[in-house]
């Protein structure tokens, strides 16, 4: 059985060891299709100012399991693979599967893994990457892990990101169920056989191989 974190090494690559920072002034919030039907939103991120995307994940760790991942950036067309996501951006947004915010202001973002400068805490998984920048570079956040209610505190802080926070979805992503093979048919058993046409008999074992069981 293939797992999220598997696909998402398998196509995103870590940032370079040599430490960047990275200019954002929107973060993202989106749908996957790994999440539960009732979350109306199961990942967060930015947008940086170059258009792509970058973020930390839960599901990304290293082979032992013990520390997170450093953050990734990428481009919106690849998480047409990573989280099945129209690859036409707009097609996204209007089903509500992505949607992004703009920040109060504009934001540094760090290559590595991000330490908070009040709690000390390192970020692990979407949720505290993104409050941890953004505590880091002056925005409030919320102390909620929920991605509606960090995109909401972020959204209320500008008059563009109100205007963007009203159009959120709150519904979740339904998934897709799995399609269901049609039965077998089976062969046609009695009587009938004997009081059968020439045809009908002929038409009968071409489509089953032969004359059925009595």
């Amino acid at each position: 059985m293939i797992k999220l974190k598997d696909i998402l090494l398998e196509k995103e690559k870590p940032l370079s060891k040599e430490k960047k920072t990275f200019k954002s002034g929107k973060l993202f919030v989106m749908k996957s299709p790994y999440s539960n039907e009732n979350v109306p939103y199961d990942h967060i991120g930015f947008i940086t100012d170059d258009g792509e995307i970058i973020d930390m994940s839960g599901h990304r760790y290293t082979d032992d399991g013990k520390e997170p991942l450093p953050p990734q950036k990428y481009k919106y067309e690849d998480t047409e693979d990573l989280f099945k996501l129209p690859k036409n951006k707009e097609e996204a947004i209007k089903k509500g599967y992505y949607k992004e915010i703009p920040l109060p202001k504009s934001v540094d973002i760090p290559s590595e893994t991000p330490t908070c400068s009040l709690s000390k805490k390192s970020a692990e998984n979407c949720g505290s990457y993104v409050k941890i920048v953004l505590s880091n570079n002056g925005i409030k956040t919320t102390e909620s892990n929920n991605m509606i209610d960090i995109a909401t505190k972020v959204g209320e802080q500008s008059k563009a990101g109100r205007e963007a926070i009203k159009t959120l979805d709150k519904k979740g992503r339904k998934k897709q169920e799995p399609k269901k093979e049609k039965p077998a048919k089976n062969k046609k058993s009695g009587n009938w056989w004997q009081g059968a046409s020439k045809t009908v008999r002929s038409n009968y074992i071409k489509k089953y191989g032969g004359p059925p069981n009595k």
